[in-house]
């Protein structure tokens, strides 16, 4: 995990050193290891490094290719190292010592801009080409390291943390309006490298841009979520020796060449655990992987998906695991929240910030430099097949379709009734329809993921283009329509992984997701979607490649996934609703819709408003709305 930070001019100004010492400052975090700057005239670069691999202590940034007249700031971790070196037919001995960073620049050299395309792992870096006065930038396909970016009057300035840029004499620090009508309506909207602030963007994951000195700036999608045609139209078995073959190397090429012991979120579901298990192979024989999860005190009983349990059995399978558990205890969501946000940069947190915050100190204090997460498993290999039957439906496939709807109902206990119209019927209707129904269940808007904003603030940028209104994933009735789906979802998170990334940097860890890996993404949207469900349960893949190493329990789950807390309807609802009168007193009362807020809250606390699930949506929406108006609150006081 390293930091990149750098200014082009396009005018005759030489960059100014002093902004690359401040931008040095802002990335301090990242750069524990070191880092150093290369200036000429209009053009300035900068790299810090926090050596992660054995390979990163012979790395020394910026690099500088004087025969082929190149600069080099990289933040990466390459995975195809020996692929990459028999192709551009290096020494496989000295491989050993080559960073990954010098080898980016071989790649570069031989070809050139679609460099990006060969390359696996997760990377961000920038070249300059003295030859050509250009400078390129280039993210890795699902935006695992964070890139940002500011085209100003007279220069472009770019840096890994978007604190880095607000070094820059001109680099405005205001609020982007549609970024927050987007990012309460997260569903609606596919990410185009907007980001919280004005003015800045992000090098979305998979492209490349291009910054010539007059300014002009080309972007080139070099890599989009697809299936590799080397797995389509293969049998089951197939399909299930590729699970574990493609995820045990994603996991592998993440922990077997690191200088300390590998850290990991464990909720004890299908994902992270899958990680757990297929990581100990892949790790020297003494090492320990550092897991912590957040749990509810030893011996309580009676608290709805507590993941100690899953986690003990975890453990009991997997001697490699060095177990940490956070007790859940009440925490307040809000409580610190605006040190969370200073320590992650000024950068958004989310409404679990305090619980990421805390499991990113006990994994630092357990000596991880890097930590993982099973972020990305639900929807590539791990899918959950909550609309399996309909699927089956749509296509036709009777026979398929009663199986399944039997084998269900044993397993899971549910009645016909429910099987039928939850899981069969209603999938298959139109979103408007789905959407006033679950209105009308929940009591709440059908509109009910702006809910936090207020309709003058929001209809007119809808009736603008600029932001969409609400949408619901259609059903995945066919593979194309599948892929489609999956790879929204994928773009869509991807482009929220920088907030979470910065935090783990702010505590010295680079964060890395297995499921995020390129392989794995490429194979998901290859399997055929009657391998989601088999036999009334879910996740079949899962339980088919890893039943030998997950434990037992694993292969009669529910379908539920497992929250990253205990409960979170014991957050005191007393706070939620202090921090709504305050902020009902501050300036972004034309934004927020607070009454809305309240009428949650007390969805939240009404027995008669439905199912636990439900109050428990109804609480988290409230809390989220809570938070990214706290964070609203204080963008508007820093300014």
């Amino acid at each position: 995990m390293s930091a990149i930070w750098g200014i082009l001019r396009f005018d005759d100004v030489a960059v100014d050193a002093a902004d690359l010492e401040r931008m040095k400052g802002a990335l301090a975090a990242r750069c524990s290891d070191g880092a150093a700057t290369f200036a000429d005239g209009r053009i300035g670069l900068g790299h810090g490094l926090m050596r992660i691999t054995r390979e990163d202590a012979f790395d020394q940034q910026p690099l500088y290719d004087r025969d082929a007249r190149l600069v080099l700031v990289a933040d990466c971790r390459i995975d195809n190292r020996e692929e990459i070196a028999a192709a551009l037919e290096l020494d496989p001995a000295g491989l050993a010592t080559m960073p990954d960073s010098a080898l980016v620049l071989h790649a570069y050299r031989r070809w050139g801009e679609g460099c990006p395309a060969h390359l696996i792992g997760d990377f961000a870096f920038a070249i300059w080409d003295v030859a050509r006065k250009r400078l390129f930038l280039a993210r890795d396909p699902m935006g695992q390291r964070p890139l940002h970016y500011h085209l100003g009057n007279g220069f472009v300035a770019f840096a890994t943390d978007i604190p880095a840029l607000w070094s820059v004499s001109g680099v405005p620090r205001k609020l982007d309006e549609i970024w927050l009508a987007r990012y309460v309506n997260f569903w609606g909207n596919r990410p185009d490298g907007r980001t919280a602030f004005d003015e800045i963007r992000s090098v979305r994951g998979g492209t490349t841009l291009t910054i010539a000195p007059d300014s002009t700036v080309v972007e080139t999608q070099y890599w989009q979520p697809h299936a590799d045609p080397a797995h389509l139209g293969q049998d089951d078995a197939y399909y299930v020796a590729k699970y574990r073959e493609i995820l045990a190397e994603a996991v592998a090429c993440r922990v077997r060449r690191l200088l300390a012991w590998p850290g990991l979120s464990l909720s004890g579901g299908f994902d992270s655990g899958s990680i757990a298990a297929l990581a100990g192979p892949a790790m020297p024989a003494d090492a320990k992987l550092a897991t912590v999860t957040l749990a509810m005190p030893e011996r309580a009983e009676g608290w709805p998906r507590d993941p100690r349990p899953w986690v003990e059995r975890c453990k009991r399978m997997m001697p490699h695991l060095d177990v940490h558990y956070i007790d859940w205890r009440d925490q307040d969501p809000l409580d610190g929240l605006d040190g969370y946000i200073m320590n992650n940069g000024g950068m958004p947190v989310s409404s679990l910030a305090y619980s990421d915050a805390d499991r990113f100190r006990v994994l630092r204090a357990a000596g991880a430099r890097l930590v993982m997460d099973g972020h990305g498993g639900d929807y590539t290999l791990n899918d959950r097949g909550h609309t399996a039957l309909a699927d089956f439906a749509a296509s036709g496939r009777v026979a398929t379709l009663w199986r399944e709807m039997r084998a269900y109902r044993r397993i899971s206990g549910e009645r016909w009734r429910a099987i039928v119209l939850r899981h069969t019927l209603f999938p298959l209707l139109p979103a408007s329809a789905r959407r006033f129904l679950l209105a009308v269940r929940r009591g709440m808007r059908a509109d009910a993921a702006m809910l936090a904003l207020k309709d003058s603030f929001t209809a007119p940028l809808v009736a603008a283009g600029r932001v969409r209104g609400r949408e619901r994933i259609s059903v995945r009735s066919s593979e194309r329509n599948r892929n489609r789906v999956i790879s929204d979802l994928l773009s869509r998170q991807s482009a929220k992984a920088p907030e979470l990334e910065a935090m783990a940097a702010s505590f010295g860890l680079a964060l890395t997701r297995p499921f995020f890996d390129r392989r794995v993404i490429e194979f998901a949207l290859a399997v055929p979607l009657h391998l989601a469900v088999r036999d009334g349960r879910n996740r079949y893949l899962a339980c088919a490649a890893l039943g030998d190493i997950l434990p037992r329990e694993f292969q009669d789950r529910p379908r539920a996934n497992d929250g990253p807390i205990a409960d979170k309807l014991s957050i005191d609802d007393a706070s939620l609703r202090k921090a709504v009168t305050e902020l009902e007193m501050t300036r972004i009362g034309a934004h927020f819709d607070f009454a809305r807020v309240r009428t949650l809250l007390d969805q939240a606390n009404n027995p008669d408003m439905g199912t636990n699930k439900m109050r428990q949506r109804a609480r988290e929406m409230a809390t989220l709305s809570i938070v990214i108006a706290r964070y609203t609150a204080w963008v508007d006081r820093r300014n």
